[in-house]
């Protein structure tokens, strides 16, 4: 929202949704925050789960074949890199009214705590990727995030060509899934669907202390008494390696 108005990508004002007759949504947690948003009328609402997920239930299992153990990274630190250009802070706050609220981030939160929470994110990820390198001979297999630019992350696969692989832009997320042994994520919901494989998930969010943690993201509105529960969530480096 900006002055006021509801804006779309492209800065035109939207005048109500009710031209929408149906949403479909993951779970109730989706038709609560829709709901309180103001945005959406219940009986536009419908819960449903997610179609994406229902081809793991006719698919044989997976696995990579190759003798190397292969560890899959997917994660997301959106404030940490962009998909073309660059940010330009000054301009996205300018626009942010006084009242404006980040679902992801506790009362009195905004944008500097949903950055925080992507940077400390990216830290760990790359504190824990060193590790594997430095003490394992597994191979690493990154899939970057849709937002993100894949740029970011190639000085790895040129500082290790026989350790480290970046999946194509064009790749597909089963691609990725069937071709590795674990996945290492922060919260994503990947991890929903590399479990539905027999891949063991494991999750990095709690490698950061849980009091600074809590201090910038909504345990609830990050999944962490939903779909996190389900990952592995060790508390140290020594404990996830």
């Amino acid at each position: 929202e900006q002055q006021g108005k509801r804006l779309d990508q492209n800065n035109n004002v939207i005048d109500s949704f009710d031209h929408i007759s149906k949403v479909f949504l993951w779970g109730p947690q989706s038709k609560e925050f829709l709901m309180r948003s103001g945005f959406f009328k219940e009986d536009q609402l419908c819960i449903s789960g997610n179609s994406r997920l229902d081809i793991y239930r006719h698919l044989p299992e997976k696995n990579n074949t190759d003798k190397k153990f292969v560890v899959g990274v997917a994660f997301s630190a959106k404030t940490a890199s962009m998909f073309d250009g660059s940010y330009q802070y000054a301009e996205l706050l300018y626009g942010l009214e006084q009242n404006s609220h980040l679902p992801l981030v506790p009362e009195g939160g905004h944008w500097e705590d949903y950055a925080w929470r992507d940077f400390a994110i990216l830290r760990h990820m790359m504190w824990l990727i060193k590790k594997i390198i430095n003490e394992t001979n597994h191979k690493i297999l990154i899939r970057v995030g849709p937002l993100e630019n894949q740029k970011d992350l190639m000085f790895l696969k040129k500082r290790y060509p026989d350790r480290v692989e970046i999946q194509e832009r064009s790749g597909q997320l089963f691609d990725f899934l069937k071709n590795i042994n674990c996945l290492l994520t922060c919260w994503s919901t990947t991890g929903i669907e590399a479990q539905l494989l027999n891949i063991p998930t494991i999750g990095i969010p709690f490698l950061i202390s849980k009091d600074r943690l809590l201090y910038h993201v909504k345990a609830e509105a990050n999944g962490f008494d939903t779909f996190l529960r389900c990952y592995h969530t060790p508390e140290t480096m020594t404990e996830a390696m």
